[in-house]
């Protein structure tokens, strides 16, 4: 029986790396969806679809691994130090590293440009815009951690406050304009989903999920709610109705999951390992990828840039992972 529950949690590890890796390439595709439009070639419906559940399903994720035993028994401080260690750290060296390499290819860099860069990691403004996650995320991991240890009534009514919260639905900004109650509700909503992975867990672990009829039905689901709730970003703060945009991520994860059980594949289980870095470093390949390889603005272009990313991705995540696991989040190689 031993050996089954050990087999059990491996399979469970593996399908949820696959998971990781279907919704950060539907990442990249999303960014180079909104790096085309500003060049005239545009997938609204597309770029929907993928907001509807995408960075949803990353604090799910996180959520699903939070154990109740091992959250009572640990103390804040230790608990605060794993956070910092996994989170922060990989956000102050992607984020400082990312603007550092992508001033370097500009032919921009001066000590002027290091310092700017610097500012920007330590304000509400990443150099990364993906890297806002891991602040949300750390911020949330700090809720949960509340909730779960100190478990009271009152936490229902905390989830109802922070639906209405939500009713100031449309905020909306812009990159330039991040304020800190901004980056707070990040961390809200962010705790909301990781909760929400956390109370349903048995739910996504449960195998039919990964049932073609099942699949099939929320693929139905979700392609209602997105029609209905329309674009959302929790980067901005834009969430249209929020009991929309939270049942999307819970269906859309759900169905990621289902997809995911009957996928295996080890590029894509290393992928989804790895989604942290790709997350720091992927706007740098969007960017000047597009520009040292003339490209167009037609699909064939689009492909291609996709295409190119993950290539020089591959690499790039394999000299991390050797050489300094410890900036990224991960433990040392021995």
């Amino acid at each position: 029986m031993k050996i089954q529950k050990n087999e059990k949690r491996k399979e469970r590890i593996t399908y949820i790396d696959t998971a990781k890796c279907l919704v950060i390439l539907f990442m990249i595709l999303g960014h180079i969806i909104i790096y085309f439009r500003g060049l005239g070639n545009d997938h609204p419906q597309l770029l929907i679809f993928i907001h509807s559940f995408h960075m949803p399903a990353f604090f799910i994720f996180s959520g699903l691994f939070f154990k109740k035993e091992k959250i009572i028994k640990q103390s804040f401080f230790n608990y605060i130090i794993l956070k910092i260690k996994s989170l922060i750290i990989p956000y102050l060296f992607l984020d400082i590293s990312g603007g550092i390499i992508n001033s370097i290819i500009k032919k921009k860099l001066s000590l002027k440009i290091i310092i700017e860069i610097i500012k920007k990691t330590f304000s509400l403004n990443p150099n990364m815009r993906a890297n806002w996650f891991l602040l949300s995320l750390f911020i949330g991991s700090i809720i949960l951690y509340f909730i779960i240890k100190h478990y009271k009534k009152w936490f229902n009514y905390f989830i109802i406050l922070a639906v209405l919260l939500f009713s100031f639905h449309r905020i909306g900004i812009e990159y330039d304009k991040i304020t800190l109650t901004i980056f707070l509700l990040r961390g809200v909503i962010g705790f909301i989903f990781m909760y929400l992975g956390y109370s349903l867990k048995n739910y996504y672990f449960d195998d039919y999920n990964k049932r073609i009829d099942i699949i099939i039905v929320t693929s139905i689901l979700l392609a209602v709610i997105m029609d209905i709730n329309g674009q959302i970003d929790i980067w901005s703060c834009t969430i249209n109705n929020p009991i929309y945009m939270i049942l999307g991520g819970i269906i859309g994860t759900f169905l990621i999951i289902g997809i995911s059980k009957n996928i295996d594949n080890q590029f894509f289980q290393f992928i989804g390992r790895n989604t942290i870095t790709i997350m720091g470093t992927h706007y740098i390949l969007i960017e000047n990828l597009y520009k040292i390889l003339k490209l167009g603005i037609g699909d064939k272009s689009f492909i291609i840039l996709f295409i190119s990313v993950l290539l020089i991705e591959i690499p790039w995540i394999y000299l991390y992972e050797k050489y300094i696991p410890f900036l990224i989040g991960k433990s040392k190689n021995k």
